[in-house]
């Protein structure tokens, strides 16, 4: 499978809630990165390593329910791949609906992912979570 198919098809598990069929798509020392200010929101920073990563993915949605993931765009070659997406959520405690753009670069070796990088508006997100 091309990267952009890994990518693909990590997101759809993922949209589903399915986050061991996601994991499955990892590498074992995978990286994901939020570019956000720890100041300024909760979800920020770097998580090294599949149980890390797991552990992240498991508290978004614990928060937060997924309404809808589209890819807006993507493309890529053999093992770098870039996309935007559009996801509506709703946070679980204050039951605010938070609609994001988000850029996405991705990793991909020996068909796994090895980093995902998340550009994302901290600011929205934050807003709902301060319930």
């Amino acid at each position: 499978m091309s990267a952009v198919g890994i990518v693909k098809k990590m997101y759809g598990l993922y949209a589903q809630g399915d986050l061991d069929a996601t994991m499955n798509l990892c590498a074992p020392d995978v990286r994901f990165v939020w570019k956000a200010d720890l100041g300024f929101t909760r979800f920020c920073g770097t998580e090294a390593g599949l149980e890390q990563f797991r552990r992240r993915l498991d508290r978004l949605h614990k928060v937060f329910d997924y309404n809808s993931f589209r890819i807006v765009s993507i493309f890529g070659d053999s093992e770098r791949v870039a996309a935007e997406t559009k996801i509506e959520m709703t946070h679980k405690a204050s039951n605010k609906r938070v609609r994001l753009e988000n850029a996405h670069f991705w990793t991909v070796r020996d068909g796994k992912v090895a980093e995902l990088i998340e550009y994302y508006d901290a600011a929205m997100v934050t807003d709902a979570d301060k319930a």
